[in-house]
């Protein structure tokens, strides 16, 4: 027997398999690690802060849009030196502003916050979070494809904008980057809807850029936002810095694209029949909405007959409240009230279930899995017999980090 772990919110769970079924455990190859990781920051935003934007840096306020998802050591880190460069540049910390933007999110990660305000670098900045819950937003217009972008007042008031985002797979948009900070990282919830309304005509998939309408709708929704200055960060999953971009928001995305779209890409032998699929942890799995696009990653090992196991424990509840309104109407589109966040999270899973059978483990009441079509198992162990029901030979494959891995069959 093989014991495998896998993430789960801020801690592990474990399945236990038979060696002889058991046909790998699939992850990223992530590249080593920056050795000076804060050397590196420090140079990154030395030279980010030259030149025209360095003309700026005086003219207070500056607000700096942080993504809430980053690792809260990576987060401190970053803003950490960012704001050391401004206030070298003359800027006084009593002008600066960061803004932690968790999107559709209720509430952000408070290790997150903590990790902030323990910074000596950044006493005196004021600190803010921006949640679902947030109302003092600014409209600044709409992309040609319609979306209305409003953002927090404070960014776009700000004379001096800047966004410190990650670059890794996504499902929606191919790949986050500092341009989620901006949607859905400190947008309205009414922005987020619009830009992901797009999903339900059909998405390229993770790792795929060109061609995608609801990238090309963010990036055009960030460039209204007249974004001074972005820092985009590549990191490994425990938050270990891999490589840093600066400059103009979609040049930093693109050279974070070309240097490590093919980490995430995985060679795959065969098809398995189970396969136990983790969100990733906290990052990932912190609602249910979050935790659904892991299963982006199954898109390619579907076969007749593939069973699924996804490990999330959305702490965060469903994440979009739409989803059980939404399972209780039997295509998107005929809803009443029109499209609501969490509709195309609601036809990836229904497609999903159309092919494959899907149970989870996780932290949400039965009665909230159970209509939308999941079956619940209080452990992986539990899910893995109940699938297997005795029998052997049944090809087991392990994914600890469905919503950023891209598997292919070679």
């Amino acid at each position: 027997m093989v014991e495998c772990w896998l993430p789960y919110g801020k801690t592990e769970i474990h399945v236990t398999i038979p060696i002889q079924d058991l046909m790998g455990v699939i992850e990223p190859a992530f590249s080593r690690p920056l050795e000076d990781a804060p050397g590196t920051l420090e140079r990154a935003v030395r030279g980010a802060l030259e030149g025209e934007c360095a003309e700026r840096v005086g003219k207070a306020p500056i607000a700096i849009a942080l993504e809430g998802t980053l690792d809260p050591n990576l987060a401190a880190l970053s803003s950490s030196r960012l704001v050391e460069g401004l206030r070298e540049g003359g800027a006084p910390p009593e002008g600066i502003s960061i803004i932690v933007g968790n999107g559709w999110r209720r509430r952000g990660d408070p290790q997150l916050l903590e990790a902030l305000k323990g910074q000596a670098a950044l006493k005196g900045v004021k600190i803010y979070e921006h949640t679902n819950k947030t109302r003092e937003l600014t409209n600044i217009g709409s992309t040609s494809r319609g979306t209305e972008v409003s953002i927090n007042s404070l960014f776009a008031s700000a004379s001096f904008r800047i966004v410190i985002g990650e670059t890794q797979p996504d499902a929606l948009t191919g790949f986050k980057g500092p341009h989620s900070v901006l949607v859905p990282g400190i947008s309205s919830l009414k922005t987020a809807e619009m830009n992901r309304i797009h999903a339900l005509r059909g998405v390229p998939g993770p790792g795929e850029a060109d061609g995608n309408p609801l990238l090309e709708d963010a990036l055009e929704a960030a460039g209204l936002a007249g974004v001074d200055l972005s820092i985009n960060l590549v990191s490994t999953p425990d938050g270990k810095l891999m490589g840093v971009y600066t400059g103009g928001l979609e040049e930093a995305l693109k050279r974070a694209i070309a240097d490590f779209r093919d980490v995430y890409r995985v060679r795959v032998e065969d098809r398995p029949d189970i396969l136990i699929l983790s969100a990733g942890g906290f990052k990932y799995d912190y609602d249910l909405y979050s935790s659904i696009w892991a299963l982006g990653a199954a898109e390619t090992l579907m076969d007749g007959g593939l069973s699924i196991i996804l490990v999330a424990e959305c702490s965060g509840g469903l994440g979009a409240e739409g989803l059980r309104t939404i399972s209780r109407v039997e295509r998107a589109e005929d809803l009443k009230g029109g499209y609501i966040l969490g509709a195309e999270a609601l036809q990836l899973l229904r497609s999903t279930l159309r092919r494959c059978q899907v149970h989870v483990v996780s932290a949400l009441p039965w009665s909230y899995l159970e209509p939308l079509g999941l079956r619940p198992s209080r452990t992986a162990n539990e899910a893995l017999a109940s699938i297997m029901g005795g029998r052997r030979g049944r090809r087991t494959m392990v994914m600890p980090r469905g919503c950023i891995t891209i598997p292919y069959i070679s």
